[in-house]
Formats: C-alpha cells, sequence, structure tokens
C-alpha cells in the first residue's frame, strides 16, 4: 500500500534489502516522494531476518509495525491491533495474513484455501505447540524493546526467522496474540515452480529451528495409543485394534471418574474423536515428513500401498468444499504435492543441521509417562479438573 497510508502518525522506514540496480532507483523514488520515510539500503542481500533487523535498527518508537514487500494490510489495521497493548504483558500482536485474489488459476485457488501465512479465523494466544503455535511477520505489530531483548530476528535464518523469533519471545515469558479480526493480504506465487521452492524453503527451516528449539517441530504428536491402533488397523488387524481403542477409552473412564459424576460419556466422546483425529494427524504425517519412508514401505508391500494410497487420498477429501472452486481430484493432487515439497525441505533441513527433532513423533500418553498438569488422549487436550476438553491439540 502507499506510504503512510496507515492512518496513523509514525515514522516510516523503508528497508531495501540490495535490490537490483534496475529497481533500486524506483525505491529510493518512492521513498522520497514521501516526506518524513527515510530509505535503509542495504549493499548485501541478507534475507528478510537481516533485512527486518536493519529497519529495527533505524526504528525510534516504542511500537514497530513489521509489514514485507508485497504484503497489504487493510486500511485501519492498526487500531485493532493497537487496542491489545492495553495489557502490558502483551508483547507482539499479528494480523490474519491471507492469499489476495489473482487471476482464478487453480494455484491461485488453492492458495486461498491452504495458504500456509493464513492461521485461520479464530483469535489465540500464540506459544509452541498450542492451536496457533506461531505467527508470521509479514505484518506483525511489536513491543521495539521486547523485540531488541531477546535479540530480534537472526539473520542466519533464511526462512523460519519469524518462527524463531516469536518462541524466543514466548520463552522470555512474553504474550502473544493473533488478531484474525484484522487481515493483511498477500500475493500468491505466481507459477507452481515457484511455489514448490516456497513450501520446500519453509519445509527447509526445520532442521535450524530444531536446533534453536528442540522438542518442538515433531512431525506427529499424538497419544501412542492412537498410533498403535491405527497401525494395527493398517497391518489387517481391525479387532486388536478395536481393542486398544476401547481399551484406553476405559481407562481414560477411570481416570475421569473423579472429577465428573458421569464420566462414560464423555470417555466415549473423547476417546472416539481423539482416535479419529489421531487418524487424521498420523496420515498428515505420512505424506508430509515421512513420505519418503512411506514411499518405500508401498514399493514393497501391498498392504502399505494401501494404507499410504488412502493417508494421501482421505484427508485432503475430508478437508475439501465445493466453494474452493477446485475438484476434488485437483485438490488432492495439489495437496499432495504440497506435503511432498515441503517434507523434502524437512528432510534436507534435517540433514544440513545434522538434527532428527523434526522426523520424531512425540508419542504422549504411554504407561509411566508424566504428563504434569495436562491430561493426552488421542491427541485431545483438556485440564484433569475439567469436564470439558480445551481444544485439539495437534500443531
Amino acid at each position: 500500500p502507499p506510504i503512510g497510508s496507515t492512518g496513523h502518525s509514525a515514522r516510516v522506514v523503508v528497508v531495501d534489502d540490495a535490490s537490483p540496480p534496475t529497481t533500486a532507483p524506483a525505491i529510493a523514488a518512492d521513498v522520497a516522494a514521501h516526506p518524513g520515510a527515510i530509505l535503509v539500503r542495504r549493499t548485501v542481500n541478507g534475507g528478510p531476518g537481516a533485512a527486518r533487523q536493519s529497519g529495527l535498527a533505524a526504528a525510534r518508537t516504542p511500537l514497530v509495525a513489521f509489514v514485507d514487500a508485497g504484503v497489504a494490510p487493510e486500511p485501519g489495521w492498526l487500531a485493532p491491533l493497537l487496542a491489545h497493548f492495553a495489557d502490558p504483558e502483551v508483547v507482539a500482536v499479528a494480523p490474519r495474513v491471507r492469499s489476495r485474489p489473482g487471476t482464478g488459476t487453480l494455484l491461485d485457488r488453492y492458495e486461498r484455501r491452504r495458504s500456509p501465512l493464513d492461521l485461520g479465523d479464530a483469535e489465540a494466544r500464540v506459544a509452541p505447540r498450542a492451536r496457533v503455535a506461531y505467527v508470521p511477520t509479514a505484518a506483525l505489530l511489536a513491543r521495539r524493546a521486547a523485540v531488541e531483548a531477546v535479540g530480534g530476528f537472526d539473520p542466519a535464518l533464511r526462512t523460519g526467522e519469524d518462527v524463531d523469533l516469536v518462541w524466543r519471545l514466548v520463552e522470555a515469558g512474553a504474550v502473544l496474540r493473533y488478531e484474525p479480526a484484522v487481515t493483511a493480504w498477500h500475493g500468491p506465487r505466481q507459477d507452481w515452480a515457484a511455489w514448490a521452492r516456497q513450501r520446500f524453503g519453509y519445509g527447509r527451516a526445520a532442521g535450524p529451528l530444531d536446533r534453536r528449539h528442540p522438542g518442538q517441530l515433531p512431525p506427529l504428536s499424538v497419544s501412542g495409543w492412537s498410533v498403535l491402533a491405527w497401525g494395527l488397523a493398517a497391518a489387517g488387524r481391525p479387532g486388536l485394534a478395536a481393542g486398544v481403542a476401547g481399551g484406553t477409552t476405559a481407562l481414560l473412564g477411570r481416570k475421569l471418574s473423579p472429577v465428573l459424576a458421569e464420566p462414560w460419556p464423555e470417555a466415549l466422546r473423547l476417546g472416539g474423536l481423539g482416535h479419529l483425529h489421531a487418524g487424521r494427524w498420523v496420515a498428515s504425517a505420512l505424506t508430509r515428513a515421512w513420505w519418503p519412508l512411506a514411499l518405500v514401505a508401498a514399493l514393497s508391500s501391498r498392504r502399505a500401498r494401501r494404507a499410504v494410497v488412502a493417508a494421501a487420498v482421505v484427508p485432503p477429501l475430508l478437508e475439501w468444499r465445493p466453494g474452493d472452486g477446485m475438484a476434488p481430484a485437483a485438490y488432492v493432487a495439489a495437496r499432495l504435492a504440497d506435503d511432498v515439497a515441503y517434507g523434502a525441505g524437512v528432510w534436507r533441513g534435517c540433514w544440513a543441521a545434522r538434527r532428527l527433532g523434526p522426523l520424531v513423533p512425540d508419542l504422549r500418553s504411554w504407561p509411566g509417562r508424566s504428563l504434569g498438569p495436562w491430561s493426552w488422549h488421542g491427541g485431545l487436550r483438556r485440564r484433569r479438573a475439567s469436564s470439558a476438553p480445551a481444544r485439539a491439540g495437534n500443531r
């Protein structure tokens, strides 16, 4: 959007991250046309993190709004975000980032349906392993002192620098909020090759992020009992699978007995929903982070092949909506390509960082494992003293 279009009195800093000589003059002219705006030109391209650090160094106001090139916040976007800062513990607020409608191609429609920057329409507190585990800093309003206190963006990260900053702020005790009532629009990639490179880059950040934040990026975080039940079903042992699911549900009912007057209906609801949700998450892990292993298994076993095909087809079909403007087969194909590109990046990043964390599942609720104040069953999280689940707990 035009510089200074926020409607608030603010100093505008434009960072030119060593753009090509053909575009640098146009950027300088645009900045010069807006009184009060300053241009910071970097001589070496450092990527988003380094560019934002240069802008942060030039900022003088207590609050700083980071807005990437190509991102257009809606008019009046700052006021609803500023309201959150009445709480002194809040250090950053992010709007919803949605893909801007384009030419109506399949890629454009898929991006509007499943952009990795779009975190949904429900407001949330941001924290690792929560429903909203991070927010992209394509558009972010933050307290400058808090960002500087944790060292700002890590210039060594070309991707994942926003996740890293958000998690370091949370680790420092800060509160971050996601405010989907405000929308910022970003442009989708122009072709499938650029789109695949973007997804690969996002996946590649997993290894370096795991080095900085160990254990926060498992490909799957559900009850081990649910994984066992689905594994038995895939192995052609539906009776044993039903026995495991039924047995864990019965055990859950016993655990709920001290805190609920009627524990068994709640146990059946939690157990059934938990195992069903876990099945979708297991399928997602198979086609996303674990697809190289799933491919090898599918080539060597007919039964494994059927399970992998089901994992690749059923969850996308459950997600598909007629209003998406895509045929079911087209959506399934795009979703599978999305998973493969991202998963390839995960393996590349893990190899480069010599980390296995993003490939190792976190199987909770095995016998003897302490869960502290939280109880997990089949991926659904609840307080022990509560009579209802808080919300689905998978990343």
